[in-house]
């Protein structure tokens, strides 16, 4: 449980950094759309990320 913690904090990090660096010097967006734009690109980038990085099912092999 700590461990998935961490590693969705890690990926929220990821997606805050990412979606700051795209929006930071759009000056031509208002600032209420390019809000909405950067918190729906930081949920995004944070689900994928944390999909990519710690998936929700473990893969087991079974030899008979």
């Amino acid at each position: 449980m700590g461990i998935t913690f961490l590693w969705l904090l890690f990926c929220l990090v990821l997606g805050l950094g990412y979606a700051f660096l795209l929006y930071q010097w759009q000056s031509r967006l208002n600032a209420r759309l390019r809000n909405l734009l950067f918190i729906l690109r930081t949920l995004a980038i944070t689900a994928i990320a944390f999909l990519l990085f710690a998936p929700p099912f473990k893969t087991s092999n079974k030899t008979t």
